[in-house]
């Protein structure tokens, strides 16, 4: 069953477009023409919703930072050409691959041609692209800034990505030395230490052996090791301890900082209301004190205190963000300081990664060298063992 487009004249001249459903272009044609109508134009609607209906549309999950790049990129190329939200929405739907990215192209085009505005449609759907994103993108639609709007969101993603990058790449190199580490040790207690042992006892095809076995062990602890991580990794359980410890979060609450005062940056730009934007920008901070404490800048704000005093109040800014927000607040540009704050934290996020990594280094080497000094007085104790009890 498909569905068709028409236009058609009544009896008392009158003209009328709406939509059918038929197997084919002919037999919606003799539906018509039974009603009475003169028909003046039938096409087959192509659009996604059209076949769609609501219980057929997928519920969307939370982007990734690449489907959310992938997303905007694509929303900001194809509103740049000009055309309409429907027609956006629909060349995305239909050339993504990516199952979350089509689910809420359908979402949005069933809800826009069922007469909802595009602002509605993408509060609906926020949990895919966050509250954040999705509010800035309908205030801009509302404002007439969507331009811009997409535009600032697309390099604050792209920004927000090479960080996650850039610490990712840091901790590459430590995993690797780590499990080149564990297996070393292994091999070396599955296999050379019963070798040392037994070196006097056993034949070249029996070390070959009990070699290939030790290797094989501890092959298969580490892989096992391994997915166990990635298990926990991948359901989010270990990943929602470590971000939620007051180490790491202390470590990249720079990241948090900068992108709470990009978002403020963004939300200034698009005309979302001063309190408003203050709520949309916390979503961000994941620490419950931070989050305790940027709460009462609203209260303070409500209160007829001046920006600058609330955000002293928390302590959790640096002199120069304070500096800005004043400067902003007398000048009346606080969207330019705001953006100018976010680039001082995620640039010194950048400075803490550096030195992060090339202190890291020193302590691997030495805590490897322990490593094999244990292993070669091991190995000793069980090679002159073997002398002994040969």
């Amino acid at each position: 069953m498909a569905r068709y487009l028409y236009k058609a004249k009544k009896s008392d001249g009158s003209i009328v477009s709406s939509r059918i459903n038929a197997s084919s272009v002919i037999e919606a044609a003799g539906f018509l023409e039974q009603r009475g109508l003169i028909i003046l134009e039938i096409v087959e609607d192509t659009t996604v919703s059209s076949h769609l209906s609501a219980g057929q549309i997928r519920k969307t999950s939370v982007f990734s930072m690449t489907e959310k790049k992938s997303f905007i990129n694509s929303f900001y190329a194809l509103y740049k050409s000009g055309l309409s939200v429907i027609e956006i929405f629909q060349s995305m739907y239909n050339s993504s691959r990516n199952a979350n990215i089509k689910a809420l192209c359908s979402q949005i085009l069933y809800k826009v041609e069922k007469g909802i505005s595009l602002k509605e449609a993408m509060k609906k759907s926020s949990n895919a692209l966050g509250v954040a994103y999705t509010t800035l993108i309908a205030a801009g639609e509302t404002s007439g800034t969507l331009d811009d709007v997409l535009y600032n969101i697309k390099k604050n993603i792209e920004r927000e990505e090479d960080t996650k990058k850039r610490l990712i790449s840091a901790c590459v190199y430590p995993i690797v030395l780590i499990t080149f580490v564990l297996f070393v040790g292994l091999f070396f207690y599955f296999g050379l230490n019963k070798i040392f042992t037994e070196i006097y006892t056993l034949s070249f095809n029996e070390r070959i052996s009990i070699l290939v076995s030790a290797a094989l062990k501890s092959l298969g602890i580490i892989i096992l090791i391994e997915g166990i991580i990635f298990y926990l990794v991948k359901s989010k359980i270990l990943v929602n301890r470590i971000l939620n410890s007051q180490l790491f979060y202390n470590f990249l609450k720079n990241s948090y900082y900068g992108n709470y005062f990009s978002i403020m940056g963004l939300a200034y730009d698009a005309g979302i209301p001063a309190l408003e934007s203050y709520s949309l920008a916390l979503t961000v901070i994941s620490g419950q004190d931070d989050r305790y404490k940027l709460k009462k800048v609203e209260k303070l704000i409500e209160n007829g205190s001046k920006l600058t005093t609330a955000f002293a109040v928390t302590g959790l800014f640096s002199d120069f963000a304070l500096t800005q927000i004043s400067s902003g607040e007398t000048s009346g540009e606080l969207g330019k300081m705001y953006k100018s704050i976010s680039e001082d934290y995620f640039s010194r996020l950048e400075q803490a990664t550096t030195v992060f990594t090339s202190s890291l280094g020193p302590i691997l080497m030495f805590i490897v060298a322990i490593c094999v000094a244990i292993i070669g007085v091991q190995g000793y104790n069980s090679y002159f063992s073997g002398i002994t009890s040969f």
